[in-house]
């Protein structure tokens, strides 16, 4: 079989290889976004500075699950300099944890060393949990 008997028998148009050429770019896109931003978070979790802050603002984002919600925390902390920063973070957390995220409450926290507005909350991982 010929790629010239393939070509003649089995059409593809340019708008077929268009759209899948398109659905595998997008399919890299975001698995090397996810992959890069995962990297980052871990390199501050492994090396950033540890503080406490102070949740300001908490909301609950649509799209959870039985036992797990989507959040958004606005927070304030100081760094090791003494500038307080305001920073926000989206994160998933269990519906029984609820109360420990609410504001006015203290959450731990850690930071880049290199860009002070990298901010990771340093808490368990609902998924990694058994």
């Amino acid at each position: 079989m010929s790629i010239l008997y393939f070509i003649q028998h089995y059409p593809i148009s340019i708008l077929h290889i268009s759209i899948v050429s398109l659905i595998i770019f997008f399919i890299v896109f975001f698995l090397v976004k996810g992959i890069l931003s995962e990297r980052g978070k871990g390199n501050v979790r492994r090396n950033g500075v540890s503080v406490i802050g102070d949740i300001k603002k908490y909301y609950e984002s649509p799209g959870s699950s039985i036992d797990l919600i989507n959040i958004t925390l606005e927070f304030e902390f100081q760094t090791e300099e003494g500038i307080c920063k305001i920073g926000r973070v989206n994160m998933v957390i269990r519906k029984s944890d609820v109360s420990d995220y609410q504001a006015g409450k203290k959450i731990p926290l850690r930071y880049s060393k290199n860009d002070v507005n990298t901010v990771v909350v340093d808490a368990p991982q609902p998924f990694l949990a058994r």
